[in-house]
């Protein structure tokens, strides 16, 4: 299982490797500039989530984020005193949808559930990425609460 597990979340990789890297270091500086508390868990604990089901991304890894991006974990932010939710990114609705069906897989709740993560958003944005303020955000997350979202949802951005 592992060893195809590793595979599926190459694949992300692979589809267009600059696109989505560019777009996961714009999650990243987004999230540093939004009204959210980023949090950074010990690389330990990164690794004891993700090794069991993709040891291979694991071994392969220089940086933190080779293997975290692939698993859907680009940034992790605590809202509230103890909401903590992951971020992926995606510029379309083919992409985000994918995501959503992907992210909501056993594997990828085991290793989010491991990080103290309850919820995963796969936040859609306009594929410049910029121009977003606070209150968008916000609002996202009124909807979040009000609605009571599942888990994995599509945070739309665009």
């Amino acid at each position: 299982m592992s060893s195809e597990a590793d595979g599926e979340a190459n694949n992300m990789l692979t589809k267009n490797p600059t696109d989505i890297a560019k777009l996961n270091d714009e999650l990243r500086e987004f999230a540093e500039d939004m009204p959210v508390i980023v949090v950074r868990p010990p690389h330990e604990d990164l690794i004891a989530a993700v090794e069991p089901y993709f040891p291979k991304l694991v071994e392969d890894a220089t940086y933190l984020h080779e293997f975290l991006d692939p698993v859907g974990i680009v940034v992790i932010v605590r809202i509230g005193k103890d909401i903590f939710i992951s971020w992926s990114v995606a510029d379309s609705d083919e992409e985000a949808s994918e995501q959503v069906e992907k992210y909501s897989q056993p594997v990828y709740c085991e290793i989010r559930k491991a990080l103290g993560i309850q919820y995963h958003w796969v936040v859609k944005v306009r594929p410049d990425f910029w121009g977003y303020d606070d209150n968008e955000l916000i609002e996202g997350y009124g909807d979040f609460r009000v609605d009571n979202k599942p888990e994995c949802w599509i945070l739309d951005l665009s």
